[in-house]
């Protein structure tokens, strides 16, 4: 039961971290564009 739980906090959390790297490099990537736009 405990390691289960394990499992599914380990899961969540590399979810979390991958979401939150995605988010990153989707607004660097946007704030890059947006600044070639207005150049």
């Amino acid at each position: 039961m405990i390691f289960i739980l394990i499992i599914i906090n380990l899961l969540w959390a590399s979810t979390f971290i991958f979401g939150k790297i995605l988010l990153d490099v989707f607004s660097v990537s946007f704030l890059i564009s947006f600044r070639f736009l207005i150049a």
